[in-house]
């Protein structure tokens, strides 16, 4: 009895679903005129629907927003207007047996251009693919389309640390990164450049995720890579953005890429030092995004706690001492010692490696972006002094 009860509410979910005119996210390719595309639709479950689609020629994303009628019928709008809605262009489509839609899209009065969608067919990656599409294949299967069909220019050699450096770049994006030719082992340097290069085509992605929808509101995103140390253990890259993806303000930051050398893991900073009691801990929260899937709210809230109430005052402390308390033309006070507000601003700063130590960006907010301020390097020998959990050689 127990499964026919599990069975008839298996069914009655998939005929939910059926019902539904789309059902969570799906990707088309097909045309519009005699353009190809790919399109994303998404839905909750409700007859509201989001989406965007790209040019296969282009790659740049057109949002898409509307409503679903039934289970076969769409009506959606391309871009964002504040002004006059009916200045944009509208796709009408119907879905029939096969689940290909068909329908146009019309722009104002002008003609009407045919638009013809079928369910994404994409053959898996070859064996020898960069591992970071093989991936995407399986995440995320329209970010996999733009992006397998861009090309990336072979740039300048550089010279860094010892280490001849061979620059890349996507065009249309014009972000950059570069691999490492030499002076490590080869099944070491493979590892290394792997990373480095997923980084290259996650950040080509970001830059679409950013200015999709917002170019008629002058969004930018300008990126400045900066190798800052290559050693046998260490691998540590400033990767600094300006941009704008719309609303109030722009913003920049730096998320640097810190790595150990020897494995091509992400580095946690208490991975380097620690200055708190007892045996040093690596935390699954301080671990970049899609690394941290071991973080619960317990290892969390223990990394909050020693950020705040052990790093961020040490911290603090050998920066004044460093560098003694001044204020700059802006008004900005670089002596945090009494100021709770700006203290939190060091709990959970930025930071990358170089020859002389590590350098700190506290985690401004950005009424206060104009305080940003240059941290001296925390010297080696301070670091040395308070070893992290890996305990490894440093400079």
């Amino acid at each position: 009895m127990k499964f026919v009860i599990v069975r008839a509410l298996m069914l009655c979910a998939f005929q939910a679903w059926s019902l539904a005119a789309i059902a969570g996210t799906e990707v088309y390719t097909g045309t519009l005129g005699n353009q190809p595309i790919v399109m994303e639709l998404k839905s909750d479950g409700s007859s509201d629907i989001e989406g965007r689609y790209f040019y296969v020629k282009y790659h740049a994303d057109l949002q898409l927003a509307g409503q679903a009628s039934g289970t076969d019928s769409l009506s959606l709008q391309e871009g964002y207007s504040d002004y006059d809605k009916s200045v944009l262009p509208k796709i009408e489509l119907k879905k029939d047996a096969q689940g290909q839609w068909s329908g146009t899209w019309t722009k104002s009065k002008e003609k009407s251009v045919a638009l013809h969608l079928q369910p994404a067919q994409v053959p898996a990656p070859a064996a020898n693919a960069d591992p970071w599409f093989k991936k995407l294949y399986t995440s995320n299967l329209y970010e996999y389309l733009r992006l397998s069909g861009l090309t990336l220019k072979k740039g300048e050699r550089q010279t860094f640390m010892g280490h001849t450096l061979q620059w890349w770049s996507e065009p249309g994006s014009k972000i950059s990164m570069f691999e490492i030719l030499d002076g490590y082992p080869d099944a070491q340097r493979q590892k290394i450049n792997e990373v480095l290069r997923a980084r290259l085509w996650q950040e080509v992605s970001n830059f679409h995720g950013c200015v999709s929808g917002n170019r008629s509101s002058g969004s930018n995103y300008d990126q400045t890579v900066t190798p800052n140390l290559l050693s046998a253990n260490l691998i540590s890259i400033s990767v600094f953005t300006d941009y704008y993806c719309g609303g109030a303000y722009p913003d920049w930051g730096d998320d640097p890429i810190n790595m150990d050398a020897r494995t091509a893991q992400p580095l946690t900073l208490e991975d380097i030092l620690w200055v708190g009691e007892g045996k040093p801990v690596r935390y699954a929260s301080a671990l970049p995004y899609g690394y941290d899937e071991g973080a619960d709210k317990k290892d969390s809230d223990s990394y909050a706690s020693y950020r705040r109430t052990r790093f961020a005052p040490w911290l603090i402390q050998q920066l004044q001492t460093l560098r003694p308390a001044s204020v700059d033309e802006n008004g900005c006070d670089s002596d945090y010692p009494d100021d709770p507000e700006t203290a939190f601003w060091w709990q959970f700063p930025t930071w990358y490696l170089t020859s002389e130590g590590i350098v700190f960006t506290p985690s401004y907010p950005h009424v206060a972006a104009v305080c940003r301020i240059e941290t001296p390097a925390l010297p080696w020998k301070i670091v040395r002094e308070h070893p992290g959990v890996l305990k490894m050689t440093l400079p």
